[in-house]
């Protein structure tokens, strides 16, 4: 198992004891801190693209998840977001630093994705830098725990949300729901979901099989809306949507609370 850690030079959240503490425990890790001029050509059109992106990503991910699309209320909300930004000077301004931010987040998961999608039998682990890892090595033995708990068959396709950011009813996915086991080590529940579906990327699991796909999703679309500036997450949103319709064997799992608390979020 890999650890990728996604960070960036003027982060309110130094990662020195993460990797402190990877050391200690001789794990496999790289750092992710991209901040290179991608962001320098951030324009009106690309304002505009990063609307329309999140609007369809949004749509198609209620329709994956079941739920209700309010399309005649987000269409409203989609046109006052571009009338705001022919309009004021300073949401544009602001609009075009998140995307740059964005745009850069997004190169560090795709890099972390990338480096570690054609591992014979490998896991990636993607802590954000806001990831709290005080007790990493007890979920780490959780992790390992949890995925030896299931056939080798299952353990090729695994999605794990480890992040403590959301709980299943703010995501609105409790339906999705199949059946909860316990682990004995952290004390949580471990829910085991009928399909994938996104917290934050503040940390996650992902087996080689799964990173692959989502690769040949970002060569296809993906990066098209990395560019435009949509969140990671919503990236991850997009992929679902479009190819897990037919997940086949897969293992969704949920972590209740999460093994990893999401600082900015305190």
């Amino acid at each position: 198992m890999r650890v990728g850690l996604i960070t960036y030079p003027d982060t309110l959240f130094p990662i020195t004891s993460t990797l402190l503490e990877l050391e200690s425990l001789e794990i496999s890790y790289s750092v992710y801190a991209n901040d290179d001029e991608i962001s320098s050509d951030v324009n009106l059109k690309c304002c505009f693209a990063y609307h329309l992106h999140f609007f369809s990503i949004k749509r198609k991910y209620a329709h994956y998840l079941n739920q209700v699309f309010d399309l005649k209320s987000e269409l409203l909300d989609l046109l006052r977001s571009l009338l705001k930004i022919l309009m004021y000077k300073s949401v544009r301004i602001n609009l075009k630093r998140a995307i740059a931010r964005c745009r850069n987040i997004s190169k560090n998961h795709i890099d972390a994705w990338t480096d570690s999608a054609f591992q014979e039998n490998g896991f990636l682990m993607v802590l954000e830098d806001d990831a709290e890892v005080n007790n990493f090595e007890r979920g780490l033995k959780s992790v390992r725990m949890i995925l030896q708990h299931f056939p080798a068959s299952t353990r090729t396709r695994v999605f794990l949300d480890l992040s403590n950011s959301y709980s299943l009813s703010d995501l609105g996915i409790e339906e999705l729901v199949d059946y909860t086991i316990f682990d004995k080590i952290s004390s949580n529940e471990v829910v085991i979901l009928k399909k994938p579906a996104t917290n934050t990327l503040c940390a996650v699991l992902f087996s080689a099989e799964i990173l692959q796909d989502i690769l040949v999703y970002m060569n296809d679309i993906g990066y098209k809306h990395a560019y435009s500036g949509v969140p990671i997450d919503w990236i991850l949103n997009g992929w679902m949507s479009r190819e897990l319709q037919d997940v086949g064997p897969m293992l969704a799992i949920h972590f209740k609370p999460g093994l990893f608390s999401q600082l900015s979020m305190k």
